[in-house]
């Protein structure tokens, strides 16, 4: 009961444009059994499931939960579950870096950097440097 009580809690909040600014806070039982559920939902043949999964792993990394935005970056990288387009696993990297990952990601942000346009770069960074949450703009519904 606990795990759905996250979840419906997670779905209520609203989004915030990351770590930065002032969140409702969730427990780490709360974040990690959300993290649990989206996994869960990425094996899932149903598109809706998925689509629900990338949605829950978006809110967790604007909480500032730097896994997450891991996660989805090598999901777009990979094709796992979510399309493979190397401006979102750019932003995605970005968005980890931002959240603390540093060292972590250079190598990653480095190799699809070179898939990338220079608009679509413009893109990623102003998204990221006006601190709002702007994902739709940068990779599309």
């Amino acid at each position: 009961m606990a795990g759905a009580a996250a979840i419906f809690l997670l779905a209520t909040l609203p989004v915030v444009g990351g770590a930065s600014e002032k969140a409702p806070l969730l427990t780490r039982e709360q974040i990690d059994a959300t993290w649990d559920v989206a996994q869960e939902r990425f094996n899932s043949p149903d598109r809706y499931d998925r689509a629900y999964a990338r949605l829950k792993l978006q809110n967790l990394a604007d909480l500032g939960e730097r896994r997450a935005a891991m996660d989805l970056a090598r999901r777009h990288r990979d094709g796992d579950g979510l399309p493979q387009k190397p401006i979102c696993t750019l932003y995605w990297y970005l968005r980890a870096e931002k959240l603390g990952a540093g060292n972590d990601v250079t190598d990653q942000i480095k190799a699809v950097s070179q898939d990338v346009s220079e608009e679509e770069h413009k893109k990623i960074v102003f998204a990221l440097e006006s601190n709002s949450y702007r994902i739709s703009e940068v990779c599309g519904p």
